[in-house]
């Protein structure tokens, strides 16, 4: 088995007002408000009252309902954005004001498929909308649930592409020892941070030397906060058993604690390892 050393520092803490990503929501229809519904829009608002992307006017009806058929609305989203606020609003004169709303908390909108949410409004009224959040936080650094969820290959991005190069190169001697040029390294590292695709991924890497990627390989696992084996307190008592040859046979040990590993870090365990 190879060793796989820490190699970089932890990467600096984003600004929390840098646009993450941004945020698509289709609105469906408004049901069962106490208030009458004549002209009204939906409004999404930050959490420092800042209107981010409103829909068209649409009739309501006397029931309480308004269909929205589906508007979409797009905006960009930061840290610091949360918790946001759909609000549905009346223009009519003499009746403005918010006939309901719902707040969402910033980390239930950021699914990267598109997801179907019923919203509770107060002081009533149920909102239908969907979400997606298209991410554009840099790989290096970012947790490993929602690397694995926005990779479309099941772990991260950085791991799928670095090992279809470096299990060609298995036989380079010193792979993970010799580091590889900072350059190409530096180069690797920002055409994964960007990478949406495994397409992506794999021109990041094209033309690499092996030592190169096997060190942005390397980058990226030192840039997991928390580590890899550290997501489950109870997993990495079990690997810390298992190099010690307590208990089970050290195979079956390492095998019961890469599955005590949450959902995302037991895929990008297994793949690892299976590499190594």
């Amino acid at each position: 088995m190879v060793n796989l050393p820490n190699f970089s520092p932890k990467a600096a803490a984003p600004d929390e007002h840098e646009a993450i990503g941004a945020l698509h929501w289709r609105i469906d229809a408004l049901k069962n408000a106490d208030a009458k519904c004549q002209q009204v829009f939906v409004r999404v608002v930050d959490a420092k009252g800042r209107t981010l992307a409103k829909t068209d006017t649409v009739s309501g009806s006397d029931d309480g309902g308004a269909d929205f058929q589906k508007a979409a609305l797009s905006h960009d989203v930061a840290a610091d954005s949360g918790p946001l606020r759909l609000e549905v609003r009346e223009t009519k004169m003499f009746h403005k004001g918010t006939v309901g709303a719902a707040a969402v908390p910033l980390d239930a909108a950021l699914r990267h498929e598109e997801a179907e949410i019923d919203l509770a409004c107060e002081p009533s009224g149920a909102l239908k909308v969907a979400v997606r959040f298209d991410d554009r936080r840099p790989l290096y650094g970012l947790g490993l649930d929602a690397a694995c969820a926005r990779s479309g290959v099941g772990v991260p991005l950085a791991l799928a592409a670095c090992v279809e190069v470096l299990d060609r190169k298995l036989e380079t001697k010193g792979l993970y020892r010799v580091p590889g040029d900072s350059g190409e390294v530096a180069d690797a590292r920002k055409g994964l941070d960007a990478a949406t695709t495994l397409d992506d991924a794999r021109a990041a890497l094209k033309g690499l030397e092996a030592a190169s990627v096997a060190s942005a390989l390397k980058a990226y696992f030192a840039a997991l906060e928390p580590a890899l084996l550290r997501t489950s307190a109870r997993a990495y008592a079990a690997f810390v058993g298992s190099a010690r040859g307590a208990g089970a046979a050290p195979a079956d040990a390492l095998r019961d604690a890469v599955a005590a590993l949450p959902p995302a870090a037991r895929a990008t365990a297994k793949a690892l390892f299976e590499h190594l």
